[in-house]
């Protein structure tokens, strides 16, 4: 067998371009895809430049990485200054952050203040009760009343209205007068009482000087209160609005006279001040502003002992002394007005005082047998009838039903005689007094007016007992306004089958 050399140094050559060439094209693309896995419509890369693309990419983030290092390395001095440029900057926004009155002055408003506007109203309260000057108000007579202040124009809340002028008293003078006025109950008594700086004065406007403040009326409701003004020290007692007020309204306060100690207040003075003796009334107003002032003395008390414990601890100590002394001292500063003034009695009568004098002018009319206000007169078809010649009053006493107080046998016996002669008829009233039956016979004539009345079931006057000495009267009042020239009558009040088959008028 022979051997060529040549094709056998050549079957062992490892020149890949030689057996690159040898291979046919399907398979170099087959080789190319398994070791390379690329989308479609993209080339090969030989090995070498694969390579090279590889040596590209390292180096770049080589690069990278060093570039980053240096950024570090660079930034590691900074945060050994981190103090020091803090301080600066702190002193930079010290300098940028400046107000603007640093630079400008503040601008002023040419608006008053509160308290400007409030000075001014003083001085302006001034000047009126300086000159006496008494605007808007007007005297009219009330029916029943007597005088009254009316407002001539509309008024604001809080509005000064006048000043309740009169004497300034102190409370020895103050009683010596009132103990004058009491020997005359026709005088009256104008004498306002009040505490200003822990003394008790006294205004007195008994005697007429033709100033309006005396002459406001009395309301629980009403549409003034008094407050006290000073003017140079020396105390004035004014009335202000506590509403709006409208044109033609009646000026009204309280005058604060309950008879009542406790409604009695007025201002507390400290506890080492003695109030003197006498006598002291204030209104509400008046009350409220004492109440106040007390208030804000206490809150100042309080206060000013917080900071004198909070700045000596050994007082703490003392705690149980403290209590103790401050218990006496609220036990001195609690007490009432009436623990050193007597009440102020009102010169005003009191609704019950009213009543017994009504009473009391009952019995004389019914003792003397007055009967005014009143006529007879013929009404056609009805006979005679009693009309009033004047305006009654609701509730005003009209006439007596005057005849023979009998009890309830004798009123049978005589019912049974007069039912023997139907022209005499009847006018006996029976009633019950004290659980027993009386009754009333005015069927004999005795030229008294009670026994005429007429008959209605929805008339003006009504029936109502009074007693005389333990002794039953039926009267007649009114049970609404009656005008002149009206009839005057009342219910009987019998319903009774029989009466009224004999008398049909009694269904009306």
């Amino acid at each position: 067998m022979l051997i060529q050399e040549g094709n056998e140094s050549d079957a062992t050559s490892s020149d890949p371009s030689k057996l690159e060439q040898d291979k046919p094209n399907e398979m170099k693309t087959e080789s190319c895809d398994s070791q390379n896995k690329k989308p479609e419509g993209k080339g090969c890369l030989s090995k070498a430049a694969e390579e090279q693309a590889s040596d590209q990419h390292m180096q770049k983030e080589v690069n990278a990485r060093s570039a980053k290092d240096d950024k570090v390395s660079a930034s590691k001095p900074r945060s050994r200054k981190r103090g020091k440029n803090r301080a600066k900057k702190t002193e930079n926004n010290a300098q940028q952050n400046k107000n603007v009155t640093d630079y400008f002055p503040i601008r002023r408003s040419n608006r008053k203040t509160k308290a400007e506007l409030k000075i001014e109203e003083h001085k302006h309260i001034d000047d009126l009760i300086k000159n006496g000057i008494e605007e808007g108000m007007e005297i009219l007579q009330i029916e029943g009343k007597g005088r009254g202040i009316f407002a001539t124009r509309d008024f604001k809340k809080g509005e000064f209205v006048m000043e309740y002028h009169g004497d300034l008293l102190e409370l020895a003078e103050a009683k010596r007068r009132e103990a004058q006025y009491a020997r005359d109950p026709q005088t009256g008594c104008y004498m306002y009482y009040f505490q200003y700086q822990c003394k008790t004065y006294c205004v007195d406007a008994t005697r007429e000087t033709g100033r309006l403040g005396r002459l406001l009326n009395h309301s629980k409701t009403g549409n003034c209160q008094t407050k006290l003004h000073a003017i140079d020290g020396v105390p004035h007692l004014i009335l202000v609005t506590s509403r709006d007020i409208k044109a033609k309204e009646e000026l009204l306060y309280d005058y604060g006279d309950r008879n009542k100690p406790n409604e009695m207040k007025t201002e507390s003075c400290d506890s080492q001040n003695k109030k003197p003796e006498g006598k002291g009334c204030l209104s509400k107003a008046a009350e409220e502003q004492a109440s106040d002032q007390h208030m804000q003395k206490e809150v100042n008390a309080r206060s000013a002992k917080d900071d004198k414990v909070s700045a000596s601890k050994p007082r703490s100590r003392k705690r149980g002394k403290n209590r103790a002394k401050k218990t006496e001292n609220n036990a001195q500063q609690n007490k009432k007005v009436t623990d050193y003034f007597p009440i102020r009695r009102s010169n005003r009568k009191t609704k019950a005082e009213l009543k017994i004098e009504e009473h009391k002018h009952i019995d004389d009319l019914i003792k003397n047998g007055i009967e005014e206000g009143m006529e007879i007169q013929q009404i056609e078809g009805k006979g005679r009838g009693i009309f009033a010649t004047r305006d009654f009053k609701k509730g005003e006493f009209v006439v007596e039903y005057h005849g023979d107080l009998l009890e309830l046998a004798e009123a049978k016996r005589r019912e049974a005689q007069y039912a023997r002669d139907p022209q005499t008829g009847c006018y006996m009233y029976y009633f019950q007094y004290q659980c027993k039956t009386y009754c009333v016979d005015a069927t004999r004539e005795t030229g008294r007016l009670g026994r005429l009345l007429n008959h209605s079931k929805t008339g003006n006057c009504q029936t109502k007992l009074h007693a005389i000495d333990g002794v039953p009267h039926l009267i007649l009042v009114t049970s609404r306004d009656i005008k002149a020239k009206e009839e005057l009558l009342y219910d009987y009040g019998d319903r009774s089958k029989d009466s009224i088959l004999a008398h049909p008028w009694l269904k009306y």
